[in-house]
């Protein structure tokens, strides 16, 4: 019986996050980037600098994977990596100039994200109840650090669009 309710779990999940990666796959195509890139870009933006362990604790992404795609953002010319004195074994990641652009673009597109659209027509508080159970879920497995971030960002991106 369990097999059967993760296999339910599983494939609805994954055919919403296709949905949710087309359309960010759309939008990061239209600045040039990845969706990983626009991920990682828009992560750095908010945190201003960090560490590659920090990124990759908040982007959900393995150490390698996030090294591979700021190896490819670098070349791109939109992050820089910045050793300091006090511990030169440590690289913080900020955005250039350049990556500041692109950053401050992905907050301005007005990109139609189809799972939003189907949330308007949806029942009202339909979304704050997905969005609650998904906060409690992600802290069960990713912690508070995690779940206080992303709502700490969301906070920022409204009052940035206001």
């Amino acid at each position: 019986m369990n097999i059967g309710r993760m296999h339910v779990l599983m494939n609805m999940w994954r055919g919403l996050y296709k949905v949710l990666e087309g359309d960010l796959k759309e939008s990061a195509e239209q600045l040039g980037l990845t969706v990983s890139e626009q991920h990682l870009v828009w992560i750095i933006f908010h945190e201003k600098e960090l560490t590659v362990t920090a990124l990759s604790e908040l982007s959900l992404l393995n150490i390698s994977t996030v090294t591979q795609v700021l190896k490819r953002l670098q070349n791109k010319g939109f992050i820089v990596l910045n050793k300091y004195p006090q511990d030169r074994r440590v690289s913080y990641i900020a955005l250039t100039e350049n990556g500041a652009l692109v950053a401050d673009k992905i907050l301005k597109q007005q990109d139609d994200y189809r799972v939003l659209g189907y949330f308007d027509k949806a029942e009202e508080d339909l979304l704050l109840k997905m969005t609650k159970l998904q906060s409690e879920m992600n802290r069960y497995y990713h912690g508070d650090r995690f779940v206080n971030w992303v709502e700490k960002t969301k906070r920022s991106i409204d009052s940035s669009r206001m």
